[in-house]
């Protein structure tokens, strides 16, 4: 007798979209399931990923990027997600015109 087991398929989940500053860094969680393990895991585009085949890279784009994460079990399935790393405007301050007043006298000021 011989017994034939249908694997699942392979699932990815690149894990929840990040916001970081500009010049900052996030950590990618990505995780597979299904399928037969072990699971091979490949990131694109790699560009500001420093590990694109590990599960948790740490990506610092320079501009917003949707990131995809395609898994690959031990019978050759894929699967892929996607994840957003959004980098943030930066903070702008504006204190307002320079002022010229009298000593004693007074000024709003417009920031």
């Amino acid at each position: 007798m011989v017994t034939v087991t249908v694997a699942s398929p392979a699932v990815a989940e690149a894990g929840p979209d990040r916001v970081i500053a500009s010049g900052g860094a996030a950590t990618l969680e990505g995780s597979a399931s299904g399928g037969v393990p072990p699971y091979e895991y490949s990131w694109s585009p790699t560009t500001g990923l420093d590990e694109p085949t590990a599960a948790w890279p740490t990506a610092s784009p320079e501009s917003t990027t949707v990131y995809t994460l395609t898994v690959t079990d031990d019978l050759g399935q894929t699967a892929a997600d996607l994840v957003t790393v959004t980098v943030a405007s930066p903070v702008v301050a504006e204190a307002g015109p320079d002022r010229v007043i009298a000593s004693g006298g007074a000024a709003t000021l417009e920031g």
